[in-house]
């Protein structure tokens, strides 16, 4: 009787530990508040797109330019602001445990380019002209995909798409939570599985491999994957890695 009164008790004192864990890991989420202005005239950018890797819905800035994205897991997050008509933003924010993060962003002006104006007489599209896309592609060096090739793989995410570049697998990350791209797999004397982490640049910017939970795979252009290190571009190898690069171009540029 005894035992069965010290297991009830235990019980209970479980259930009332819970929620407050719960609301203790709440808590220690960040949230983010950020204004979106005109770089030119600091006028207020209302209907702009705030995004948050790690955050599944993204939030639309108000009247006065402004949004709040709650419920952030600390860390380093990438954080990308986009409106038609402007040219995108986007940096790696780190976020204190259960604080709130204030931000100010300045999107500049940018002319917006009509379908028809985007494809040269080649079916070439400009801006994989200017950020020569279509040279390096010339090389064959590496796996090459532009936006009709991915729209016809009917991906779900951005990394059914990677999947298919060739020397890159798609695994799921160690602890959990979505999936990570690696160029190869060793094991080391010791029985450990070690993995090779390939660099990610997004529109020639380079980001973490957050980029790819990040980036919805209707935004990208043109895919770019070198595996090997002798096939990378040396422009995109700064730190001389042998696990890879993958190129991101997105619609926006």
């Amino acid at each position: 009787m005894q035992t069965a009164v010290r297991s009830l008790l235990a019980l209970c004192a479980l259930s009332l530990l819970a929620p407050a864990a719960v609301h203790a890991q709440r808590q220690a989420r960040a949230t983010l508040e950020v204004v979106v202005m005109d770089q030119g005239t600091r006028q207020p950018v209302a209907g702009a797109t705030v995004r948050v890797s790690g955050v599944s819905r993204p939030v639309t800035t108000d009247a006065e330019g402004r949004a709040r994205v709650a419920g952030v897991e600390a860390g380093a997050r990438l954080v990308g602001v986009t409106r038609v008509g402007y040219a995108p933003a986007r940096s790696m924010v780190e976020f204190p445990a259960g604080e709130t993060v204030e931000a100010e962003v300045l999107l500049p002006a940018q002319a917006v380019e009509l379908q028809t104006l985007r494809v040269t007489s080649w079916g070439r599209r400009t801006a994989l002209v200017r950020n020569g896309f279509y040279d390096r592609q010339r090389t064959g060096m590496g796996t090459y995909f532009v936006r009709e090739q991915i729209e016809a793989m009917r991906p779900m995410h951005l990394t059914d798409v990677i999947r298919r570049v060739r020397g890159f697998q798609v695994i799921p990350k160690p602890r959990g939570g979505g999936y990570t791209v690696v160029s190869r797999r060793s094991v080391n004397v010791s029985g450990t599985s070690m993995f090779c982490y390939p660099l990610v640049f997004v529109d020639g910017v380079r980001l973490g491999s957050d980029a790819l939970d990040f980036v919805p795979w209707h935004e990208v252009e043109a895919v770019e994957g070198y595996a090997g290190p002798a096939t990378i571009p040396p422009q995109y190898n700064p730190t001389g890695t042998a696990c890879g690069v993958l190129l991101l171009w997105t619609r926006s540029v």
